[in-house]
């Protein structure tokens, strides 16, 4: 519930007399957001910056802050009763000095449950604690060592896109959305219609049923219905190896989850800048295309996945 948006790093200026695990400032549609970098904030030694890190956008109360991170790989819910104890390691720690409140298992992977005002606690450090020793503090490092040109080219390219003002991102007409890949095809979904992403496992195919139906996934005790969405969009379907994404819907009368290549970033458009698309582009009266974006290099097509998977084509009718 607190992220805001996430976008590919950007140039970051530097500030003086700031903690040196704020790596500076950016330019966010007219708003200047500190960034933090997330490996320094733990204490740990600076590590390169790259063209494929991204900046994942907080509000924390009346604070919009952006943490600078590697990877965005999932959005998910945890249950209360997943999360586990944090070992103690014979010392008591307060939750005032802690970064980590809990475990949860992800997959192969277990994660950490951060504790997002101390994370963000910009106006003092955290208390001491006695018998726990400190950590050095990390080394002011530069958000734009990013020194080739070619990558200067693009961090400029992401600055000039990212600083265009809009009047809120909760105003008339910005929509959140969530940018996806399909072969070579990047396509925009609202991330109202999302429930999380997941990674493909365990599918278990469904006899009698077409083709774009791929089969039925456990999701934490929730039978997925996955989807491959390639041929109506007319792309070329590929099989669901592990290393593809899945999208889960929101919808009231069934969990529904569509095949992805990838989920690449959570970003929001104004109502300007989201043109339709003109009627050559369906002849068929389909009305899941909703317009065309610049996307980088590239175009982005948004699409309305719910009014997508009501085609009568994608239905399977169970009733004789």
């Amino acid at each position: 519930m607190a992220v805001r948006e996430i976008v590919p790093l950007p140039q970051v200026t530097p500030l003086e007399e700031t903690p040196a695990y704020v790596v500076g400032v950016a330019n966010l549609r007219g708003q200047i957001v500190p960034v933090i970098d997330l490996n320094l904030r733990f204490g740990h030694a600076p590590q390169p910056y790259r063209l494929e890190d991204c900046i994942v956008v907080l509000e924390h109360g009346e604070a919009v802050i952006g943490i600078l991170v590697n990877e965005v790989s999932h959005v998910r819910e945890i249950l209360p009763t997943e999360l586990l104890p944090l070992p103690s390691y014979g010392v008591d720690l307060p939750v005032d000095t802690r970064f980590v409140t809990g475990l949860f298992q992800a997959g192969e992977q277990v994660a950490m449950l951060l504790h997002l005002e101390n994370l963000l606690r910009l106006s003092g450090e955290l208390p001491a604690v006695p018998g726990v020793e400190a950590l050095m503090p990390p080394e002011r490092t530069d958000a734009s060592l990013l020194t080739s040109p070619h990558d200067r080219n693009v961090l400029r390219e992401r600055t000039l896109q990212l600083s265009q003002p809009v009047e809120s991102v909760e105003g008339d007409g910005a929509t959140p959305l969530v940018v996806v890949r399909l072969g070579e095809e990047y396509f925009g979904i609202g991330l109202h219609a999302i429930r999380e992403f997941s990674d493909v496992h365990s599918l278990a195919p469904i006899p009698c049923c077409p083709s774009h139906v791929v089969g039925l996934m456990n999701l934490r005790g929730d039978l997925i219905t996955v989807l491959d969405i390639a041929g109506p969009l007319g792309l070329a379907s590929a099989p669901a190896h592990a290393d593809r994404k899945i999208v889960v819907l929101n919808r009231s009368d069934g969990s529904v989850g569509v095949l992805v290549d990838d989920v690449l970033e959570v970003l929001t458009l104004s109502a300007t800048e989201m043109p339709p698309v003109p009627a050559t582009a369906h002849p068929g009266g389909e009305d899941h295309r909703q317009g065309t974006v610049p996307y980088g290099k590239q175009m982005l097509s948004l699409l309305d996945l719910p009014a997508l998977l009501m085609q009568q084509n994608l239905i399977v009718n169970e009733t004789p």
